[in-house]
């Protein structure tokens, strides 16, 4: 992977495991996002959210008071973050669960425990995705030129 392309993009990730959080946030950097902004809840990422776009969101879907699903379907209701790239995680492997996510518009979602190879391979997933929508947006006439 290479590492320098991932250098420019801000990723936001919220457990209220500080294990889970500092896993997830060392995986990040290590796959080469230089700027990982952790939370341990879903209030302070929200406020972190309503200031600053980052290019992904990484959110563990057990959480109090707000969940990982409640945090998903405000930033898909919000104008300027809706189209952002969301990774959901979760111990719960219950097939309820990921049906919930993915009518709520989750990117990629993912059972914990994480290992770096599945973690990297669903955060580049989603990115992907993201990149392959805006392309689909884009007038004719744009995507033709190089």
């Amino acid at each position: 992977m290479n590492m320098s392309k991932n250098m420019g993009h801000t990723v936001c990730v919220v457990d209220d495991d500080q294990v889970h959080l500092e896993s997830m946030s060392f995986m990040l950097r290590r796959m080469g996002f230089a700027r990982v902004e952790a939370f341990t809840n879903a209030e302070q990422a929200w406020e972190y959210l309503l200031d600053n776009g980052p290019t992904l969101i990484v959110s563990d879907w057990n959480m109090d008071p707000i969940t990982g699903l409640d945090l998903l379907k405000l930033v898909r209701a919000h104008a300027t973050l809706k189209k952002t790239p969301f990774l959901m995680v979760t111990a719960n492997t219950s097939e309820d669960y990921w049906k919930t996510a993915i009518s709520a518009g989750v990117t990629e979602f993912m059972f914990k425990p994480l290992n770096l190879r599945d973690f990297q391979t669903s955060v580049l997933m989603a990115l992907s995705l993201e990149s392959a929508e805006q392309l689909k947006a884009m007038p004719q006439s744009s995507k033709s030129k190089g």
